[in-house]
């Protein structure tokens, strides 16, 4: 059995956005297994059941929907607690050396759970209809996106935006849909639950799980007690309140995890000293980067 404990930190004063993914995606770090040679034929099929406690907040970004997104989903680009830039569905993002575009690089052969291709054209449309909403006042910044080849796109800005190469972590899926990248697919959902399938043309190899079910509880009580009847292997999550009780069990395994959570500071420009560029670079600098609060 295993517990999911979220545990909040302050990260650097990066770039780094918010996310309320846990411990969840630790399971799927180690699921997909590229350089390893094809399971056995008769190998038993491998599935996961996942308690879910948290049902508060049904929302596309918060709730189960998110926990579903964050698994069915990529984004173009992840980012490390550093702030740094990951390449996912995305092979590779370059800002231009003016900082007025981003070209975007698509992997070769990725495709969507339909099976259709992941293309450029695809990728400029999902960008147009959704970027706006995910990155509020800052999509200001965006002048244009536009095709460059058929696994090239490229985002014109009308001014230089950090938030902009930000928003390349949103989740490529065609509106209203439940069709992502992601190493597993929905194949249904309905009130008991959801579950999903290995996708199996994922371009870092199929995942060593085969089938995943979430199953929704009413309170995490309702959903600990489901797992200690064995009615489930993992329990996404509980409170870090909870650790020094679950802890000591034999029964359990516990995977804590560390939250990003972000406080912004937005400097107006406007103010004739923070109009000034050494009066922001020595801001920059009396950053302590290396504290962890």
């Amino acid at each position: 059995m295993v517990i999911g404990i979220g545990r909040a930190i302050r990260p650097k004063p990066t770039l780094v956005r918010c996310c309320s993914a846990a411990a969840l995606l630790i399971t799927f770090t180690g699921c997909v297994r590229p350089d390893d040679p094809s399971p056995p034929a008769n190998r038993s099929q491998v599935t996961l059941t996942i308690a879910y406690g948290l049902t508060t907040g049904q929302a596309a970004q918060a709730g189960l929907r998110q926990v579903v997104g964050n698994i069915v989903g990529e984004g173009l680009m992840a980012f490390s607690r550093d702030g740094r830039p990951q390449a996912r569905l995305a092979q590779s993002s370059v800002v231009q050396p003016d900082g007025l575009s981003i070209r975007i690089q698509l992997r070769n052969g990725a495709r969507f759970h339909d099976e259709s291709a992941v293309t450029a054209d695809a990728v400029r449309e999902i960008l147009a209809r959704q970027l706006k909403a995910y990155l509020g006042p800052a999509f200001k910044s965006v002048k244009e996106i536009r095709v460059v080849s058929p696994l090239e796109v490229e985002v014109a800005l009308n001014q230089r935006s950090a938030f902009a190469f930000e928003g390349l972590d949103l989740g490529i899926q065609p509106p209203g849909s439940d069709v992502g990248t992601g190493p597993f697919k929905i194949v249904k959902q309905d009130a008991k639950g959801v579950e999903m399938a290995a996708n199996q043309a994922f371009y870092g190899g199929k995942p060593a799980i085969d089938r995943i079910l979430i199953k929704p509880y009413d309170s995490v009580r309702a959903a600990w007690a489901d797992m200690l009847r064995g009615q489930a292997d993992m329990l996404y999550e509980v409170g870090p309140d909870a650790i020094e009780i679950l802890q000591p069990s034999k029964a359990v395994r516990v995977i804590s995890h560390l939250r990003n959570y972000q406080y912004m500071g937005i400097l107006n420009l406007r103010q004739p000293k923070l109009k000034d560029p050494g009066f922001r670079r020595a801001l920059n600098a009396a950053i302590d980067r290396q504290s962890p609060s």
